[in-house]
């Protein structure tokens, strides 16, 4: 539902999301020592999102990159609506972290 806010800067908000999202996941993937070759892949577009969800009782956009198989590295970012709170879940089939909260470019 759109609150009279111009098409233009819905998407310039959204796209200013998916490039904090971003940067968390490379902070993420960097931090939790993911391969060279998966953390390249961030570059792209997620495979999903955006994606509402809740989450005791407050709600987020998620974002996902990487996945696509069982045992596969992946990265989801959760921004939170109330406090634009950046929390990061991700692993690989022998080890997941998170939530990992994004403070900026500091991680």
């Amino acid at each position: 539902m759109n609150d009279g806010t111009p098409p233009a800067a819905i998407e310039r908000v959204e796209q200013d999301e998916v490039a904090v999202a971003r940067s968390a996941a490379t902070a993420f993937c960097t931090h939790f020592g993911f391969p060279a070759d998966q953390i390249g892949r961030l570059d792209g577009p997620p495979l999903i999102g955006p994606v509402s969800l809740e989450r005791e009782g407050r709600f987020a956009t998620a974002y996902r990159w990487l996945g696509g198989g069982r045992g596969s590295y992946y990265v989801q970012v959760e921004v939170y609506r109330d406090t634009h709170q950046v929390v990061v879940y991700g692993g690989s089939s022998h080890r997941e972290f998170g939530p990992w909260e994004f403070h900026g470019q500091s991680g």
